[in-house]
């Protein structure tokens, strides 16, 4: 059978990136892989809504998400062997192994790529990196503590955020350490009896903070947590009382938590809350049900900037002139605070 190439290199650049636009989105990547030429041609292309994140069990996987298709590419070693906990994690890899899936049902595609100048893990990661034009990965889903932290921030530099899953509080303070510079924190601590010690890593200045569930740990937030936290977005799940949350808007119209925008908590179901027993003694005016404001937030996956609706709600004023609107929906028992700067 004979094999027929296409000169993609001998045309100008304009229609070589005409030809790129029409590939798929594998396609795109493995060209990528073919040269330095090949790289700069796909990177030109500026894909946009690429998110790229990684996750941390066995291996390491980073995961290359577009609108319409996944892609999970495992760092493998051909002499593979599970380490002992805490052991230094091994940066070298023989290849990837990539796995697809399109849509939700369909059956993933398996593919196994090497190129002989990656011999590392942190060659690949660059060069995805590049591709995409990223500076920064979306995040790293931490699974389990198998491996010392430090090792694994000396492959992979640039975090926006870190997610931590059923890892000890101990062991979390270690990847906190090493990955000081993230400005996201969600923690899903499972099964863990004993948070008391967290103080260390509440008081972080975080873009965003989630502290344990309550459901899962027996973890409650109290109000010298929400305190001392410098965060600018805080996500609850926690029995909050309605005396609880009356404390902190009166310390906060009083200059508490200045770098807070969006403070917002889900309440469990058998929690009795009333919104007036929250806005005692305070000076508040309700909007009227007709407005509506754009709130902007960065969605989790630091894709784009977005705006939420926020409809009427509770408008509370601080002493330098700075005000914040109050919700409580009913519907999915959400206490909301919007802070407008």
């Amino acid at each position: 059978m004979e094999i027929y190439r296409f000169p993609l290199f001998r045309l100008q650049q304009n229609n070589c990136i005409r030809v790129l636009r029409n590939m798929n989105f594998l396609e795109q990547l493995s060209f990528s892989v073919i040269s330095k030429r090949s790289k700069n041609l796909v990177k030109s292309l500026k894909l946009v809504r690429i998110c790229l994140y990684l996750r941390l069990r066995e291996n390491l996987t980073l995961a290359i998400s577009s609108y319409k298709t996944t892609m999970r590419l495992s760092f493998e070693r051909d002499n593979f062997q599970p380490e002992p906990i805490g052991q230094i994690y091994n940066p070298n890899c023989d290849y990837i192994k990539i796995r697809i899936r399109k849509r939700r049902g369909e059956p993933r595609e398996s593919y196994t790529w090497r190129k002989e100048e990656f011999r590392r893990i942190r060659d690949w990661i660059d060069h995805f990196r590049d591709v995409f034009n990223r500076s920064k990965f979306s995040h790293l889903e931490w699974i389990y503590d198998f491996y010392d932290p430090h090792s694994i921030h000396d492959i992979i530099k640039g975090l926006q955020s870190v997610i931590a899953r059923e890892c000890p509080l101990k062991y979390y303070k270690r990847i906190y350490a090493a990955f000081k510079e993230t400005n996201r924190l969600n923690l899903y601590l499972c099964n863990q009896r004993n948070l008391t010690p967290m103080h260390d890593l509440i008081i972080g200045n975080y873009d965003f903070f989630r502290p344990p569930d309550v459901i899962q740990n027996n973890y409650k937030l109290s109000l010298n947590d929400l305190l001392v936290s410098n965060s600018r977005e805080i996500l609850g799940h926690s029995p909050i009382k309605e005396k609880f949350l009356n404390k902190f808007l009166k310390l906060w119209r009083r200059g508490s938590n200045p770098r807070l925008q969006h403070f917002y908590v889900y309440l469990r179901p058998n929690v009795v809350f009333n919104i007036e027993n929250v806005l005692r003694g305070i000076d508040h005016q309700e909007s009227p049900e007709s407005r509506r404001r754009e709130f902007r937030i960065r969605q989790f996956n630091e894709l784009e900037i977005s705006y939420l609706t926020v409809r009427s709600g509770i408008d509370i004023h601080r002493f330098d002139g700075i005000h914040c609107t109050v919700n409580y929906i009913q519907e999915i028992r959400m206490f909301d605070m919007f802070v407008w700067n």
